[in-house]
């Protein structure tokens, strides 16, 4: 078993990169140059369980030993995947609500994360109205 393979762990697109990485390079036959980054964007919200499972859906033997012949396409994997529906809302606050309570630095985070976009959101105040003035001006 994989460290992540736990029920209901929800990923980051990184998180989710790397995994789909370091399964599909376990095949010999798939493309090392293969995207996979699209295939991670579109699994946010999916648990790696469920990634496996997409996995060992698409790659059976006879897909792997075809794979010489026929390239893995990401939408082979993207068609399987979107069938099979993500986390609902519920289980996504459940899950959220966990992570609050067991990590402490969990709240410093989000409070941190909610300051940085209101300073970003300042600063974009401030330098359109440089831009304003700029054009005033000419």
């Amino acid at each position: 078993r994989e460290p992540l393979d736990g029920p209901g762990k929800l990923l980051d697109q990184s998180t989710s990169a790397a995994y789909w990485h370091s399964q599909l390079m376990k095949y010999h036959g798939v493309d090392r140059d293969f995207l996979y980054s699209p295939l991670a964007w579109c699994a946010q919200g999916y648990p790696l369980p469920t990634i496996s499972q997409v996995l060992q859906e698409v790659l059976t033997a006879e897909r792997v030993i075809a794979l010489r012949n026929r390239p893995l396409d990401p939408q082979e994997l993207l068609d399987v995947l979107l069938k099979i529906p993500p986390l609902s809302e519920e289980q996504t606050k459940k899950l959220l609500e966990w992570y609050e309570s067991t990590y402490p630095l969990a709240k410093t985070r989000a409070e941190k994360t909610k300051a940085d976009a209101e300073f970003r959101e300042r600063l974009a105040a401030i330098e359109a109205k440089k831009n304003e003035q700029k054009k005033k001006k000419k």
